[in-house]
């Protein structure tokens, strides 16, 4: 399997999305684990890209997948 990798734009807009929901702050070390567990997300909710996946646990109705990232 190929590892993807987030683009400095997504890191950003998920490291703030991270920030503003849970509180969580991680420094740049944690960047590749951040991006395994984001895709792993995305491919278990049919997310294509990073931002409709974040615009989705950042709704009102993203409650349960809000809590499955953070988890």
């Amino acid at each position: 399997m190929i590892a993807r990798v987030l683009t400095e734009e997504e890191y950003e807009r998920t490291t703030q999305t991270l920030v503003r929901l849970a509180g969580l702050v991680f420094d740049v070390s944690r960047r590749s684990a951040i991006s395994a567990i984001l895709h792993e997300r995305m491919d278990k909710t049919g997310h294509s890209n990073v931002g409709s996946y974040l615009a989705s646990v950042e709704s009102t109705l993203g409650a349960a997948e809000r809590q499955q990232l953070l988890d």
